[in-house]
């Protein structure tokens, strides 16, 4: 007999996730470095994606998840991050 319910991804997301990601990221470090507060910064982040790709699903409360996933403090997924910056040509406009 199937599974019932939703069927699991176990955690793996498509590629363009990734991608919105980085530059919902980008955005929101740039926002942050020029002075912006927190929640300013968070918008600008969903309006750069929103330039990017219209189409490209996003809102405030996304851009808070990916702040928690990628800035957790008990994942190292911020150091990936830091190095994927400093290669010029990665995902992004």
């Amino acid at each position: 007999m199937a599974q019932r319910g939703r069927p699991r991804k176990n955690g793996a997301k498509p590629g363009g996730m990734l991608g919105r990601e980085f530059i919902a990221l980008g955005a929101y470090d740039e926002a942050r470095r020029r002075g912006e507060k927190h929640v300013v910064s968070i918008s600008e982040a969903v309006s750069a994606v929103r330039d990017c790709d219209s189409k490209m699903p996003i809102s405030e409360t996304e851009v808070r998840r990916i702040l928690a996933c990628w800035r957790s403090k008990t994942t190292g997924r911020r150091d990936h991050f830091a190095r994927a910056r400093q290669n010029p040509g990665g995902p992004g406009c």
